[in-house]
């Protein structure tokens, strides 16, 4: 329990009265004990009102219970990162590769007996990235994708830095996509046509299908990924510079 007093200066007339004298303008200490501490010290005020405003806040800040700020786990950083990007719309080929990587993640972190994202030092997250099987260009998004999900970390202030930064890069060789050559073309449409034959009755138009797929791309140089979503009236527009692959085409997408 806290007391309050005025300690009267040496030329305070109503210094032999002690304590219990109030009137005067001294200054205000405190005096007493607060958690099993002993507190003895000026208020640094002269008003009794503002005095007692103060040790009833200084009380009141140590019987509120002490909240510790435990380190954040591995798995809590991942779930409250996975649930933040649902939560931003963000596509689901994205929040997957966010999910293999929290896999991973926890996979080797459990190997090597870490709990906490504090324990990913610089020196372990490049032993991390040793262990991944993904090629340069690969290894390039993994490796922001990893930058990201710290970012997010240290932005609550669970790290106190991200150490993906001083990550280097794997050095990336691009390589010049070239066309196939015409007997290139020749090959594949022979296998093509071997499958025909060989197939089923029922399997003979699948293998048109694909003919007239690797007619489409040879010609329009389109990505495999637009090919196939195609509508039969935009291939018509698309192929109506090229005759013999318009032929093929009308002949088996429909």
């Amino acid at each position: 329990m806290l007391t309050i007093y005025r300690r009267h200066r040496k030329e305070c007339e109503h210094r032999n009265e002690g304590r219990k004298y109030r009137r005067r303008h001294c200054s205000i200490w405190v005096d007493g004990l607060l958690a099993g501490r002993e507190i003895r010290k000026s208020l640094d005020t002269a008003d009794w009102q503002k005095a007692l405003a103060v040790v009833r806040e200084m009380e009141a800040m140590e019987s509120e219970p002490k909240v510790t700020d435990e380190p954040v786990t591995i798995e809590q950083g991942w779930d409250k990162f996975l649930e933040d990007a649902k939560a931003r719309k963000l596509t689901e080929p994205s929040i997957y590769k966010y999910e293999l990587l929290s896999r991973q993640m926890k996979s080797f972190a459990e190997k090597c007996g870490y709990r906490f994202l504090a324990e990913f030092t610089v020196h372990n997250l490049s032993t991390f990235r040793a262990n991944w099987k993904d090629g340069a260009l690969s290894s390039v998004k993994k490796l922001e994708r990893l930058r990201i999900f710290l970012r997010f970390a240290l932005d609550r202030k669970w790290i106190t830095e991200n150490p993906a930064l001083k990550l280097k890069a794997p050095k990336v060789q691009l390589r010049l996509t070239l066309p196939f050559i015409h007997q290139e073309m020749v090959n594949i449409l022979t296998v093509i046509d071997a499958y025909a034959a060989a197939t089923a009755h029922n399997g003979r138009s699948n293998a048109h299908r694909m003919r007239s797929l690797v007619l489409l791309l040879r010609y329009s140089g389109m990505r495999i990924g637009d090919a196939i979503s195609i509508t039969p009236d935009r291939v018509w527009e698309t192929l109506d510079c090229c005759p013999d692959v318009g032929h093929v085409a009308q002949t088996n997408f429909q």
